[in-house]
């Protein structure tokens, strides 16, 4: 072979389904790690759904290049991922990473699906649950590969004087080609309240508890049917919980259901799933009750004043979403409003009438006065913080600054990427299954026979 890299080809589980195709055989052993043809469609799919551009192909050997350099650079660098300080960050981002998109799923769900899950299954191609866990999976990934860059790398390549830099010393057709688009975009986030009369909620809590009574063992589904707030708390430990509930969490028995709980006008029945010494899983339900009663007036100056605190520097934007707002499915993200593709870029077609008419008076930092959209019988009172506004042509620095920071960083970590297993290319066993046309392509394209 005249190369220090070792090849073994299987001629096993060959699946032949239409074009040669293995139904899920291994693709690749690195080091006694599989990658299978599963890996390449669910990775191939997330990209395929998360880029702009859905029309533009991403070819089966491209992904099982990045896979394969990917399990390379962990394998060589696992003693870096067993850093506990390393570990540590790792695992408290992939709470947030799992929470965000868990929210971000059932988001898209309900906003765009109307709750319908076989058309969620339809556009998108698998289930809640799958989409959730692939794109955890995937994003673990990424942040592994660049938690290892980082370290590796130096720091200052990622700066916003590098990506300055980048963006001078591109073409003005480079400019054309990746900044513009076909459609003008915006990027808001929003503080929304709910209107109901109190008697509408002292009426829910009452079925609410209803219900519990009759099948208590189905709690957590009949709370997330109701909870203005994720349902999931976690794991909770009782000596480190700075919240008023804390009192309430400490006194529930294993699987005990509490009574209703009313602090400063919002309602709670919490369920002890599990404890273990000074640690509570807990369920939660979370039921605001305003005291607008039907009237708009009332609603509207709430969130004037919401608004001039804001813009008095009484709270900030990000901690007035989290103490107002009542949309549970973006406040977790600062209010950020989401299109169906899961990403914060919005085109008309995303908006109401009503929503676009105000936007396209704004400047991009504006907070917009408080309005009003009602959807399937409810009235949902906003105001709307415009991030940044870009018009269809707009190739400037600041209005495209977060995508270029999206280019610039992918092209360095690639650049990284690569040279940092070119050489590893040639060091490690590596064992491919020539049943799926993949393999033979990426074995052609290194010469590796």
């Amino acid at each position: 072979m005249g190369k220090i890299l070792k090849y073994t080809f299987l001629l096993l589980n060959w699946f032949y389904i239409n074009s040669n195709e293995i139904l899920n055989g291994t693709l690749v052993t690195i080091n006694g790690e599989q990658i299978l043809l599963s890996d390449i469609n669910e990775t191939k799919m997330y990209l395929q759904y998360s880029q702009t551009d859905k029309k533009k192909d991403i070819k089966d050997e491209d992904i099982l290049d990045k896979i394969i350099r990917n399990k390379l650079l962990k394998s060589h660098y696992k003693n870096l991922l067993e850093d506990p300080n390393i570990k540590d960050q790792i695992d408290t981002q992939l709470k947030y990473i799992k929470k965000a998109i868990t929210d971000q799923a059932h988001n898209i769900l309900t906003t765009y699906f109307k709750g319908d899950e076989k058309g969620f299954y339809n556009e998108i191609g698998c289930d809640v649950e799958d989409y959730i866990d692939n794109n955890v999976n995937i994003q673990k990934e990424q942040m592994i590969i660049s938690l290892i860059l980082q370290k590796i790398g130096n720091s200052e390549i990622f700066s916003p004087k590098k990506i300055k830099e980048f963006y001078d010393n591109m073409s003005e057709d480079e400019k054309n080609e990746k900044l513009k688009s076909d459609k003008d975009s915006y990027q808001i986030s929003e503080l929304v309240v709910i209107n109901k009369e109190s008697e509408d909620v002292k009426n829910i809590l009452k079925e609410i508890q209803k219900k519990i009574k009759e099948n208590p063992n189905d709690f957590n589904n009949i709370i997330s049917e109701y909870s203005n707030e994720d349902i999931n708390l976690g794991d909770i430990d009782i000596f480190d919980y700075n919240s008023p509930l804390c009192f309430y969490i400490a006194k529930l028995k294993e699987n005990e259901i509490s009574d209703v709980i009313d602090i400063d006008n919002t309602y709670y029945i919490l369920k002890c799933n599990k404890k273990d010494k000074n640690i509570r899983n807990i369920s939660c339900l979370t039921l605001y009750n305003n005291e607008f009663d039907n009237d708009d007036n009332i609603a509207l100056e709430y969130l004037k004043s919401i608004k001039k605190d804001i813009l008095d520097k009484k709270i900030t934007w990000n901690n007035a979403i989290k103490k107002y707002s009542q949309n549970k499915d973006n406040k977790n993200f600062n209010g950020v409003v989401f299109n169906k593709n899961g990403d914060d870029i919005l085109y008309n077609e995303y908006l109401s009438k009503k929503e676009i008419e105000i936007i396209s008076k704004m400047n991009i930092g504006d907070i917009s006065d408080p309005f009003i959209v009602e959807r399937g019988g409810v009235k949902y009172y906003k105001i709307i913080l415009l991030r940044n506004k870009k018009d269809k042509d707009d190739v400037s620095f600041l209005n495209n600054f977060n995508i270029l920071k999206d280019i610039y960083n992918s092209k360095i970590s690639q650049d990284l990427l690569k040279s940092q297993t070119d050489k590893l290319l040639l060091s490690e066993d590596i064992c491919f299954d020539i049943g799926y046309d993949v393999c033979r392509k990426y074995v052609e394209k290194y010469k590796l026979i």
